[in-house]
């Protein structure tokens, strides 16, 4: 639904942006780009669930879109009087490889967090995999450690 939102809302940019490829290379532009968008929002959803919970635990946590696409930070998380930029993703290959690029892709400076959450450790809502209060409990153990 997403994807289908998302083509329908910017699909003139979207023709005039992918136009001067030929005719295989633009579809394999639209699939490549519907395939990041089914990435893209469970990603987001996820986010926004672990923002939640966070917040209902008493941690001073916020999201910004521009800090998540321009820096690759999920969520930051202000703590004991430090601040704490988490990354959030999940534990398989194709998660460990975008970790790693947004590694390569960004400087990252301060306190960083790396949340590697795996499936059977989440809580299942449809189509989500969504974080429970053991991944807080993490999160506040890996901020006690630093």
């Amino acid at each position: 639904e997403y994807a289908n939102y998302y083509i329908a809302k910017h699909g003139d940019d979207l023709q005039l942006l992918f136009a001067r490829f030929a005719d295989t290379k633009r579809d394999n532009k639209y699939r490549a780009l519907i395939a990041r968008l089914e990435r893209a929002y469970p990603s987001f959803v996820r986010d926004q669930y672990l923002l939640a919970l966070l917040r209902e635990n008493g941690i001073a946590a916020e999201y910004d879109a521009a800090r998540d696409v321009e820096a690759g930070v999920d969520l930051l998380i202000t703590h004991a009087g430090q601040k704490f930029q988490l990354h959030v993703f999940l534990d398989t290959p194709r998660g460990q490889r975008g970790r790693a690029k947004k590694e390569s892709r960004h400087a990252f400076a301060g306190k960083h967090i790396d949340l590697a959450i795996r499936r059977d450790d989440c809580k299942r809502a449809g189509a989500f995999w969504l974080p429970t209060l053991a991944h807080v409990e993490e999160i506040i153990q890996q901020m006690k450690n630093e």
